[in-house]
C-alpha cells in the first residue's frame, strides 16, 4: 500500500468512524468518576505518589529519560493526570510542566508543582507555551484516548512546542489482534481505549508534519498475558521516540 493509498484509507475510516458515534468527544471520559474509585480499582493503586505501585510507575518514566534522554534539561509531559511524572522530574532538577484536559486530574497534583501542572487541553498548548520551549516532549498513555480526527492536531502541538526530542508511550495491536480493529475497548480493557493502531500508523503521522523521525522503540509485552497491563494478550506495550530533523 502506498502512502497516498493509506491516507485515502485513513480520511475514509474517520469519516466512518465518527459518523456512528454518540458521543462526540471523548474529553466527557475524563471526569470525577474517572479520576476516583474507577482509576484506583483499575490501576490497584492510590492517587499517591508515594504508593508503590504509582512510584514504580513514575521511576520507569524517568529511567527511560535519565538513560535515553540524558541531555534534556526542560520536559513537557502532555495528558498528565496527576502531575506525578512532572514532580518527579523537577526533583531531578528538571524545568519539567504538564498539562492535561481534566481539572479532576490536576487537582490531585503535589504541592510543590502545582503551578506548573496546568489544566489545558493539548490542543491548546501553543496558546501557552512557545514553539520549541521544550527539549523533550512526552505523551504517555494518551493518544490512544482520541478519536482517530483529533490525534493530527494533537499530534501538530506537540511537534511545534518540541524542540528536540518526543516521547511517547501506545498501546498497539500484538500479533494476536486483528489488523483492522482500531477501537479496542469492546474487548473490555478500557471504556476509553479508543485509538489503538500499529507501530506505522505513528510513525508516519510524525513523518507527515515533517519536523521531526522516528529514531528508536521498545516494544514490551509481547507474549499473551492475561494479566498483562491492558488486560489481554492483544495489545503491546510501545515505546516510541522520535527526534528533530
Amino acid at each position: 500500500m502506498t502512502q497516498e493509498e493509506e491516507l485515502k484509507l485513513l480520511e475514509f475510516e474517520m469519516v466512518k468512524q465518527a459518523e456512528g458515534r454518540k458521543i462526540r468527544s471523548t474529553k466527557v471520559f475524563y471526569d470525577e468518576d474517572y479520576w476516583g474509585d474507577f482509576w484506583v480499582k483499575r490501576f490497584n493503586a492510590k492517587i499517591d505518589e508515594q504508593d508503590p505501585v504509582t512510584k514504580n510507575e513514575t521511576d520507569k518514566k524517568v529511567n527511560f529519560i535519565k538513560q535515553y534522554l540524558p541531555g534534556c534539561r526542560s520536559v513537557l509531559d502532555v495528558g498528565c493526570s496527576f502531575g506525578f511524572l512532572t514532580a518527579a522530574l523537577q526533583d531531578q532538577g528538571l524545568d519539567s510542566w504538564g498539562v492535561d484536559i481534566s481539572p479532576q486530574a490536576t487537582a490531585h497534583a503535589p504541592e510543590r508543582v502545582r503551578r506548573t501542572v496546568l489544566p489545558i487541553s493539548a490542543m491548546r498548548m501553543l496558546e501557552v507555551f512557545h514553539p520549541g520551549q521544550f527539549d523533550l516532549v512526552t505523551c504517555f498513555d494518551v493518544l490512544e484516548h482520541l478519536y482517530i480526527e483529533e490525534i493530527h492536531d494533537i499530534i501538530y502541538q506537540i511537534s511545534e512546542v518540541a524542540q528536540s526530542n518526543i516521547l511517547m508511550r501506545v498501546p498497539m495491536p500484538g500479533f494476536r489482534a486483528e489488523p483492522w480493529v482500531a477501537d479496542l475497548g469492546y474487548k473490555g480493557s478500557s471504556r476509553d481505549h479508543v485509538s489503538t493502531y500499529p507501530f506505522d500508523f505513528w510513525v508516519r503521522r510524525f513523518d507527515r508534519l515533517g519536523k521531526f523521525t522516528f529514531w528508536m522503540a521498545q516494544v514490551w509485552n509481547i507474549e499473551p498475558d492475561p494479566v498483562s497491563l491492558y488486560g489481554y494478550g492483544e495489545l503491546v506495550e510501545g515505546w516510541l521516540c522520535f527526534r528533530r530533523k
